[in-house]
């Protein structure tokens, strides 16, 4: 999607996402200098852990983008668009973003625009609920902290809500953010990662 034209569906989201350089500082396995990697991660577990990722990636780009798509269907898969350093980007977009969601048909790791943002907390973590239900509008109402005013702790918590808001349109499928525990106005909503060691969190899957 990134060589698409920018009337593509997706091009206003992949034009907000970091840059090939950002994207390298968010994985030890993709950092440039080899020599910080090590000195860095010197002793720990996660040395062997970052170099393994590294020595995978080279390997499948080299056996199945390089060697299989870009070689079979170079048209569709041209190799400047499918280079080891795009592949790179890809890998940290989805690492550091992906979540999993219940979906029709079953749960699926998916890139959800806002919701990508979301931290990690054990303590203070909302949920992420699809529903079908008609869209709502403020109509230049003053929008609520959620579940500050009153503490309410089922309530919503991505956008609040909204005084005098009106239904509009057919029920459509959505992402409700919901929070276990009362959120002040300003404070961050985060999400719960699951049972997860700093292994895991700082260099996932």
């Amino acid at each position: 999607h990134c060589g698409r034209p920018p009337g593509s569906h997706f091009a206003p989201y992949l034009q907000a996402l970091p840059s090939d350089d950002e994207a390298a500082a968010l994985l030890p396995q993709l950092w440039p200098d080899g020599e910080e990697r090590r000195a860095r991660l010197a002793g720990t577990p996660l040395l062997r852990q970052a170099e393994a990722g590294l020595a995978s990636l080279r390997a499948f780009h080299t056996e199945v983008v390089a060697g299989e798509l870009c070689a079979r269907s170079p048209d569709a898969f041209p190799a400047a668009a499918f280079s080891f350093r795009r592949l790179c980007w890809a890998h940290a977009m989805w690492a550091s973003r992906a979540i999993r969601l219940e979906l029709p048909g079953g749960a699926r790791h998916c890139l959800v625009p806002l919701l990508d943002l979301m931290n990690h907390s054990p303590r203070l973590a909302a949920s992420v609920q699809l529903e079908h239900a008609r869209l709502q509008h403020a109509a230049g109402r003053k929008r609520k902290a959620a579940g500050a005013a009153e503490g309410d702790a089922g309530g919503a918590a991505a956008a609040g809500a909204v005084d005098g808001e009106t239904a509009v349109g057919a029920a459509e499928p959505h992402y409700v953010v919901r929070c276990s525990a009362a959120v002040g106005e300003g404070e961050e909503l985060c999400l719960n990662y699951g049972a997860k060691g700093n292994g895991e969190l700082i260099m996932p899957d």
